[in-house]
C-alpha cells in the first residue's frame, strides 16, 4: 500500500468522514463487522453478490507486503520480519534490516536486503523448516543510494534466482546489475551468483521467460538474455499521452510481455518477439500485476482486485470489491490479496 494511501484509509476508520478517500468508504467501514470479516465478506461485496458470499478465508488481520505464495503456504514481509502464513496462526522466520525482495521455492526463502547508507546488498536463504539463515552474496554500494522497487525485483525461474541491486554514486546505473544464482548448486562449496547485466540503475521488476529477463527501469521495459549479455530496449510507451511513462511491474506468460504503467495507468502487452507491436490492455492504475493458471491476468490497484483473460477474449472484471487491497499473488488455484483489514484467500473456482 503506497505512503498516500496509507493515512488516507486510516483517517477514514477513524473519523468516517476524510476527504479525499473513496466517498462510500465510510459507509462500508461502519457496517463491517467481526461476523463479516470472519467469512471474508469483503466490503462492497455484498450489495453485488448477495449476503451468502463466505467464499473466502481471512488469513490474519495483519497487515503484509509482497505476498508470495510458495508450495508451502503464503510467505511476506510484515515490516521487516519475514513471516509464514496459515489460516489464524502467522510464524516469524528471520528479520532484515531493509528487505526489499523476496522468493521462495520448496525448500528456502530468499530475500534481497538493503543494509541502507553506505551498506551491503545481502541475499539471505532462510531454510523454512530450521529457520537458519545463510548469507549468499553481498555487494558494496558505491553511495548511499537506496533501492526503491515495487513489487520487488526477484524472481525464481526454472530453479535459478535472479534479482537485480541499484547502483550508486555520481552516475546510479555505472553500478546497478541483474545477477542470477543456480539453485541446485547452493550446497556446493562456491556457489557464486552471475552478473546477467550491468549498467541497469533501480530495476522496479523483472520477469524472466525461456530466453530473456525483462525489467522496467526508468522509462522503459528492457531485456538481456537470461544467460548475460547486451541489455536491449524491448518497449517504450513515449508518445502513448501526456507525461513520461515509468513502466512498474512487468510478467510474462504464454510468449507474451504485460507491464504496468504507474504514471499512464494502463497495462500493456507485447508479443515476446517484438516489443515494438504492444498494445493497452486495460486501463487499470495497478500496483502489481499476478497470473493465474486459469487463463488471467490479476491486478490490484487500491480498490480492490480485478482481473481480465489473457488472451483479451473477456472484459476486465472486478473479483473483490472495497477500498482495502494493496497486494495480490496467485498461485495454483488460490487467490491471495491484502490490505488495511487484513489478508485473505479465496478459490480462483469461486469466482
Amino acid at each position: 500500500m503506497s505512503n498516500h494511501l496509507r493515512p488516507c484509509l486510516l483517517a477514514t476508520v477513524l473519523s468516517m468522514t476524510f476527504l479525499g478517500c473513496a466517498p462510500d468508504l465510510a459507509h462500508e467501514v461502519a457496517t463491517t463487522g467481526e461476523e463479516e470479516l470472519n467469512t471474508c465478506a469483503e466490503p462492497g461485496e455484498q450489495s453485488v453478490s448477495g449476503p451468502s458470499l463466505q467464499s473466502c478465508a481471512l488469513l490474519s488481520r495483519a497487515y503484509f507486503e509482497r505476498l508470495t505464495p510458495a508450495a508451502g503456504g503464503l510467505y511476506a514481509f510484515e515490516g521487516t520480519t519475514l513471516v509464514h502464513i496459515t489460516p489464524g496462526q502467522t510464524e516469524r522466520l528471520a528479520t532484515f534490516v531493509s528487505p526489499i525482495g523476496l522468493a521462495v521455492d520448496a525448500s528456502r526463502a530468499y530475500v534481497l536486503s538493503n543494509g541502507g547508507r553506505d551498506h551491503d546488498y545481502e541475499l539471505v536463504a532462510v531454510d523454512l523448516q530450521t529457520k537458519a539463515t545463510t548469507t549468499l552474496s553481498q555487494t558494496r554500494k558505491g553511495s548511499a543510494w537506496i533501492h526503491v522497487a515495487e513489487p520487488g525485483p526477484m524472481v525464481i525461474s526454472d530453479g535459478t534466482l535472479f534479482w537485480s541491486e541499484c547502483g550508486g554514486g555520481a552516475s546510479r546505473s555505472a553500478l546497478g546489475s541483474i545477477k542470477s544464482l543456480a539453485l541446485d548448486a547452493l550446497d556446493a562449496p562456491g556457489a557464486e551468483p552471475s552478473v546477467v547485466a550491468t549498467r541497469v540503475s533501480c530495476a522496479r521488476s523483472i520477469a524472466v521467460d525461456d530466453a530473456h529477463v525483462y525489467y522496467t527501469v526508468n522509462e522503459q521495459v528492457m531485456r538481456v538474455a537470461r544467460g548475460g549479455g547486451q541489455s536491449e530496449v524491448f518497449a517504450s510507451t513515449h508518445g502513448d499521452g501526456e507525461g513520461t511513462p515509468e513502466p512498474a511491474a512487468v510478467v510474462v506468460s504464454g510468449g507474451t510481455v504485460y507491464w504496468s504503467d504507474s504514471k499512464m495507468g494502463w497495462i500493456y502487452r507485447a508479443p515476446a518477439t517484438d516489443g515494438s507491436a504492444r498494445e493497452r490492455f486495460v486501463n487499470a492504475w495497478p500496483r502489481r500485476l499476478s497470473v493465474g493458471e486459469d487463463g488471467h491476468l490479476y491486478w490490484t490497484n487500491g480498490l480492490g482486485v480485478s482481473r481480465r483473460a489473457l488472451d483479451g477474449s473477456s472484459a476486465a472484471e472486478a473479483v473483490v470489491r472495497g477500498n482495502t487491497s494493496s497486494d495480490v499473488a496467485v498461485f495454483g488455484s488460490n487467490l491471495y490479496w491484502t490490505g488495511y483489514r487484513g489478508t485473505f484467500v479465496r478459490s480462483l473456482d469461486e469466482l
